[in-house]
């Protein structure tokens, strides 16, 4: 690996630290490269605008996201097992990650969800890729007998992006140590898997 490539990733890494504590769409090179200990036009080499930096500050979280939430679950068989494993790593991958402000995937969706930009279709692309993944899962779960009735791929999919989001939004605005815990509990009870959270 190059001198360029090493660069490049402590850039990335300290530009999705940032991105975790004010979100992509806040994300511009000044703070990044002083974050970085480099200079702004020592950024300007990897990143020529503020969009390509958004890009690709995106995909390293991506590529974050993967490791930490997708990778490990993929051992446990298809259908519930690996969602409920999904569920769980989910919930608790931006401190495993050291990404104190929360999971800038999920921000980003709030932040371009509006806007028509190379960011925005990059974050829709993730966002759709991700669900469709979710509801495949949550078929063969279906297929296999492993649902309640009534709980539908498409809908086991949307509880656990809205209990991630949840989750998130009372962890950090609310500063409940105990949200991720009943998150889980909760999309166990929805799952057929336990009794109600407390």
């Amino acid at each position: 690996m190059g001198k360029s490539e090493i660069t490049r990733e402590a850039l990335l890494d300290a530009a999705l630290y940032e991105a975790s504590l004010s979100g992509i769409a806040r994300l511009t090179l000044a703070p990044v490269a002083a974050a970085a200990g480099r200079s702004k036009g020592g950024l300007l080499r990897h990143f020529p605008s503020k969009e390509s930096l958004q890009i690709a500050v995106l995909e390293h979280a991506l590529s974050s996201f993967r490791h930490y939430v997708l990778e490990p679950a993929l051992p446990m068989p298809s259908g519930l097992p690996r969602l409920r494993a999904i569920m769980e790593n989910w919930l608790s991958w931006t401190e495993r990650a050291g990404l104190p402000g929360g999971c800038p995937i999920l921000s980003s969706q709030y932040a371009f969800d509006d806007r028509d930009s190379a960011v925005c279709a990059h974050v829709r692309e993730a966002w759709t890729s991700w669900q469709s993944y979710l509801r495949r899962q949550a078929s063969k779960a279906q297929e296999a007998s492993q649902l309640p009735p009534g709980l539908t791929p498409e809908a086991l999919a949307m509880l656990m992006v809205g209990l991630k989001a949840t989750a998130q939004m009372e962890s950090r605005l609310l500063k409940d140590d105990d949200a991720n815990r009943r998150a889980l509990r909760l999309f166990d009870h929805l799952t057929g898997r336990a009794e109600p959270a407390n």
